[in-house]
């Protein structure tokens, strides 16, 4: 089977490489093309456009596939199924459509639930006790298409983002293989989403990062856990008299021990009083230092109790 690959994440790389250790034929691979990055500024390709090219892969990397001209491009490969994986860019019906056996999508959440960019945070964010992946054959609404098959995992109350992203991952691509080898009949047994359920896990923005102390402990606790490392977690403080921007990469909930003005200090363990209970800050990161320890952290900058945090 000739199959062409969309995808552009490091999440999309593992199941590149599960179909080339499979020795599936990858006829091109489309992901999104280079964006500036880090402190420099400069274009950095994406996972999957490395990837491909340590393998010998031809890579285009088209804006969208609104153009007529990109979409005669597509149709020339003559492929037998369009595998998407945290692509990243919409593809229209018309490219859906040509294909042989269509278009069949990986997504990281248990659908119709966290249809969207970002099922994995919101699933941590949310508090779900289980999430999973969904293979699908797409159509031309949003993560709407029949389910091929699926499977799900618990959520432990201390998972985050990067050890999700790599279970899913691996469970993603394992499910993949699968449907490949069993597309036709997985096709004749695949079911319609319910749209009771449906829920969009909206793209993460940069400033979503930001805590706010007056909400409850354990909704920034799930925070940090969601959103690092991109765009991660963060107050400002007051240091040596100017506003500084401080990371939070790991904390835990404080159960029943509030009562002050959201913000402020309430131990010498950096406990930090929420909306409800508080949160223990465990490991952070002043801006342009390493991570560290609060104990580290507290040796070179003294915060006394009752310390109000920005």
């Amino acid at each position: 089977m000739q199959l062409i690959f969309f995808g552009s994440s490091q999440f999309s790389v593992t199941a590149l490489q599960a179909l080339l250790d499979n020795d599936h034929e990858i006829v091109t691979v489309y992901t999104q093309g280079a964006k500036p990055s880090g402190r420099g500024h400069k274009d950095v390709l994406s996972p999957v456009h490395q990837y491909a090219l340590e393998k010998n892969l031809t890579v285009r990397t088209p804006k969208n596939f609104k153009d007529k001209n990109e979409q005669e491009k597509f149709s020339k490969f003559k492929c037998d199924l369009g595998i998407v994986v945290a692509y990243g860019i919409l593809l229209p019906e018309a490219i859906l459509n040509i294909p042989l056996h269509g278009c069949i999508n990986v997504h990281a959440s248990l659908l119709p639930r966290w249809r969207g960019a970002a099922p994995i945070q919101h699933a941590i964010l949310s508090g779900d006790k289980k999430t999973g992946v969904t293979i699908m054959q797409m159509n031309a609404e949003l993560d709407a298409g029949d389910i091929l098959r699926f499977k799900d995992i618990a959520i432990s109350p201390d998972t985050n983002f990067l050890d999700l992203e790599r279970t899913l991952s691996t469970l993603g691509s394992d499910l993949l293989i699968e449907t490949i080898n069993n597309l036709h009949m997985d096709r004749r047994k695949s079911k319609k989403q319910p749209s009771q359920g449906a829920i969009y896990a909206k793209k993460i923005r940069k400033n979503e990062g930001k805590i706010d102390w007056s909400d409850s402990a354990g909704d920034i606790e799930r925070k940090i856990r969601a959103l690092n490392p991109w765009p991660g977690v963060w107050f400002e403080d007051n240091v040596n008299d100017s506003k500084t921007i401080i990371k939070v990469h790991s904390a835990e909930v404080v159960n029943g021990k509030s009562g002050k003005k959201a913000g402020i200090v309430l131990d010498e363990k950096l406990t930090v009083a929420c909306g409800s209970d508080a949160l223990r800050i465990l490991t952070l990161q002043r801006s342009g230092k390493r991570i560290m320890t609060v104990a580290e952290y507290l040796r070179g900058n003294s915060i006394p109790i009752g310390h109000q945090f920005c």
